[in-house]
């Protein structure tokens, strides 16, 4: 089905796709070749849903044809997280990475080739008068003594999103700017950043 949808137009990278509102960027100097699949999800609206996008992922990288990876940045701590935008956003994915991406496969199918990561900020700029702050020392310990031990604890999945894995997804990650700069990226990048071969289509 040939719907004029030009994949290298939505182009760009993990750190542009990380800005807020404000245009301040979660991640700094990351250069990863991702889609900014906010524009995709306004592409999928003007063209189908009369002008009205539905809320969408950030970004979208292709590893290859049945790795597919959505990332959502927040710029904001977890207990300020606006949970319920995450499960829109979980949920309105879907549709437009299947029907510009995938449109030959089943969405059952393409839940199995599809991890959603959610990259939050404990230690973001003030607003609003309020800055989260790491609990207490002894957490803080915990993570120094897990390092000294070469001992890497996954984080647990936030905000109810477990309810998406094997159902819109084959996984879901919710981690810390700091763990996902250090340790995710590094696994989700791990054949390197350079489009492939979904994102070299003309």
């Amino acid at each position: 089905m040939e719907i004029g949808f030009i994949p290298s137009e939505f182009l760009s990278t993990l750190r542009e796709t990380s800005k807020d509102g404000e245009g301040d960027s979660l991640l700094e100097d990351e250069k990863e070749a991702v889609y900014d699949f906010d524009r995709v999800s306004e592409w999928v609206g003007r063209r189908f849903r009369k002008g009205k996008p539905g809320k969408s992922a950030d970004a979208l990288w292709i590893r290859n044809e049945k790795e597919f990876f959505l990332f959502e940045f927040k710029n904001t701590c977890r207990q300020h997280m606006p949970w319920k935008e995450l499960h829109e956003k979980a949920y309105d994915s879907m549709i437009p990475l299947q029907l510009v991406f995938c449109p030959n496969i089943s969405l059952e199918e393409l839940a199995q080739r599809t991890v959603y990561i959610v990259v939050y900020h404990d230690n973001a700029p003030v607003r609003d008068g309020y800055r989260f702050h790491q609990s207490n020392s002894f957490e803080k310990t915990r993570e120094w003594t897990k390092r000294l031990a070469n001992v890497e604890e996954e984080p647990g999945v936030l905000w109810g999103l477990e309810c998406f894995v094997n159902v819109f997804f084959k996984r879901v990650y919710t981690v810390e700017k700091e763990y996902f700069e250090r340790v995710l990226k590094q696994k989700v990048f791990a054949f390197g950043s350079a489009r492939s071969k979904e994102q070299q289509l003309e």
